[in-house]
């Protein structure tokens, strides 16, 4: 995901995927800042930059698998349907 950086790109991108696996297990994005030390903004750009990355790639004729890292949720927690 991130360009260059060598050893500091590599543990940038270990942890956006860190990020979207606690996602995927349906974790609140507060909750996985919390457990990383970092802001929430941090975890909500990360996450959200790999899943519009994927959704960029689906346009491309890639396979769109955007919509399965985690549940679509309002501010309150609820699920979307």
């Amino acid at each position: 995901m991130t360009q260059g950086g060598g050893q500091r790109g590599r543990a940038a991108d270990e942890r956006y995927l860190e990020m979207v696996a606690m996602r995927c297990e349906g974790i609140a994005p507060q909750k996985i800042a919390d457990a990383l030390g970092v802001s929430l903004s941090s975890v909500k750009n990360a996450t959200l930059a790999v899943r519009r990355a994927d959704e960029a790639e689906a346009v491309k004729g890639g396979e769109d698998i955007s919509g399965s890292y985690w549940p679509d949720r309002g501010r309150r927690g609820e699920l979307r349907s």
